[in-house]
């Protein structure tokens, strides 16, 4: 079940993945509710990133969501998932670091195409408060 609270999401990930949402505003909300209720009770592959894309990009056609996908906000950065102003990036398993992460969100932070950010990772990291001046909500996806 996915739980959205305020503030930092814990160093450790036990099993599933971290969902972190950056908001400009609070308007996401509605959205985010319909990605929660598109993902729930769904099993994912979490060892193979290119594979949870393929299965998240399932789960929202299946709940009628519209997204787009592997967006070029440039050439140098390409967002997994766009919906509705909301960016996707997934990292599971990866070797890139958490400040390499942060600064990927950082830039994303600065395209105006992105309303609020969503981060879906197994990789155990903390955040600031704000990335940008945008505050973010954490959510945890405990399976």
């Amino acid at each position: 079940m996915l739980t959205i609270c305020n503030g930092r999401f814990a160093n450790s990930v036990k099993k599933g993945i971290v969902f972190v949402v950056i908001f400009e505003d609070i308007s996401m909300e509605k959205l985010l509710t319909d990605i929660q209720m598109s993902i729930r009770d769904r099993r994912f592959s979490l060892g193979d990133e290119k594979r949870l894309q393929v299965e998240l990009a399932e789960a929202f056609t299946h709940s009628d969501i519209t997204f787009k996908r592997e967006i070029y906000l440039d050439k140098n950065n390409i967002v997994d998932f766009m919906i509705d102003g909301l960016a996707i990036e997934v990292k599971i398993h990866t070797k890139v670091s958490a400040m390499q992460i942060y600064r990927q969100l950082e830039r994303y932070c600065a395209f105006p195409e992105v309303a609020a950010l969503m981060l879906m990772t197994s990789k155990a990291m903390s955040l600031p408060a704000s990335i940008s001046g945008q505050i973010f909500l954490s959510a945890d996806s405990s399976m």
